[in-house]
C-alpha cells in the first residue's frame, strides 16, 4: 500500500507565489510586446529564426458600433432600459500587490 503526503502551503506563501509568477508575466509581457513592435516596423513580411518564425500582416481595421449612442438616438425610457438590463452572477475577484 502506498501512502500519499499532501502538502497544503501557508496562505502568505501561496499569495507570495501567486504575485511572484503575476508579476514575471507582466514582465514577459511587456517584453513581448516591445520586441513584437520592434518586428513590424520591419514592415508585412516573413521571418525566419533559428527557431520559430514570424509572420507580420496587415489587418484591415474593425468596425466598431457604438450601440449606446445609436440606443439613446431614440430616447428609450428608463423603464425600457431597465426592463432589458441584468446583473450577473457574484463572484470572487483575487488582486495581488506588491508590499
Amino acid at each position: 500500500m502506498t501512502s500519499v503526503i499532501t502538502l497544503s502551503p501557508s496562505l502568505a506563501a501561496l499569495t507570495d507565489e501567486i504575485g511572484s509568477i503575476r508579476a514575471e508575466i507582466a514582465r514577459l509581457e511587456s517584453l513581448n510586446d516591445q520586441l513584437t513592435d520592434q518586428l513590424k516596423l520591419s514592415g508585412a513580411g516573413k521571418y525566419q529564426g533559428a527557431i520559430y518564425k514570424g509572420t507580420v500582416s496587415e489587418v484591415k481595421g474593425r468596425e466598431k458600433i457604438n450601440w449606446q449612442a445609436i440606443a439613446m438616438h431614440f430616447e428609450p425610457s428608463r423603464q425600457l432600459i431597465t426592463a432589458h438590463s441584468s446583473i450577473g452572477e457574484p463572484s470572487l475577484s483575487a488582486r495581488f500587490a506588491k508590499i
